[in-house]
């Protein structure tokens, strides 16, 4: 049991978050048919860093130890102590309702409206973003609004996933120094590429975003309880093979995680 990450809304979820994962779920198989393999609702997660080993018996960083070629040990006290007391608890996610134009901020170079979904190596992955306060909506994308938009959406999830790396913790999309990511990236299922060919695959990614984008926003809030660090041998994070624990939890310490990494 030792694949690791730091998630958001394992297992139990807000009603309108489970419906809006089996409205998807539900569009996708409309086109891929068997080809697709929805998740379980509770199994769908939110990843914000990961927690992986570079050596088996050993909790130093592997990303750390791949990009930059450095040994650093994973800090799970600092980072409890982090999430806990300054982590930026609660905060506000946005998942439908990105209309097609431009926002003040990008995902890899590319509007939100074209992130909000995609088939990736195998996966359907959901993207939403953090938010304070409501979306605007019928909004003309002049300079002088997107200034005005940009207040309402931070950078939430990069600075967490900075903050990590004090204790520690880089982040798989954080190659570079330089590197951001403010995704609330999710996947909601598998699916068979042999049987999906691509022509299907573009298709239902046009259907889905196009969904999204008609969707009343779904504001989702994360609080400190909706966080868990969590253990399998199976990076899809099972229910029957995961060990969830509670970053709320008092009696969730250090060397208790890392009895259970190092197992």
């Amino acid at each position: 049991m030792n694949i690791g990450a730091l998630v958001a809304l394992y297992g139990d979820k807000p009603a309108k978050f489970m419906q809006l994962i089996v409205n998807c779920q539900a569009e996708i198989a409309s086109v891929a048919g068997s080809a697709f393999h929805p998740y379980e609702i509770r199994q769908v997660h939110s990843t914000i860093v990961g927690i992986e080993q570079a050596k088996a018996s050993t909790i130093l960083n592997a990303y750390f130890y791949e990009y930059r070629d450095k040994q650093v040990q994973m800090d799970f006290s600092g980072l409890l102590n982090f999430l806990r007391n300054g982590g930026g608890f609660p905060f506000q996610i946005q998942i439908g309702g990105f209309q097609q134009r431009d926002y003040p901020f990008a995902s890899r170079g590319i509007r939100p409206y074209e992130r909000s979904f995609a088939f990736q190596e195998g996966k359907a992955v959901v993207i939403g973003w953090p938010i304070r306060g409501l979306p605007i909506t019928n909004l003309t994308p002049t300079t002088i609004n997107l200034i005005h938009e940009s207040r309402i959406y931070p950078n939430t999830l990069d600075k967490i996933r900075q903050a990590a790396q004090t204790f520690g913790f880089l982040h798989r999309y954080y190659q570079r120094p330089e590197d951001m990511d403010n995704d609330f990236y999710f996947r909601i299922g598998l699916f068979d590429s042999a049987s999906f060919p691509e022509h299907l695959q573009l298709a239902a990614e046009y259907k889905i975003r196009q969904f999204l984008s008609d969707l009343e926003p779904a504001i989702i809030e994360v609080t400190l309880s909706d966080i868990y660090l969590a253990f399998s041998n199976n990076e899809t994070l099972p229910l029957d093979s995961t060990k969830a624990l509670s970053v709320s939890d008092p009696k969730v310490t250090a060397d208790l995680i890392e009895h259970i990494l190092l197992q």
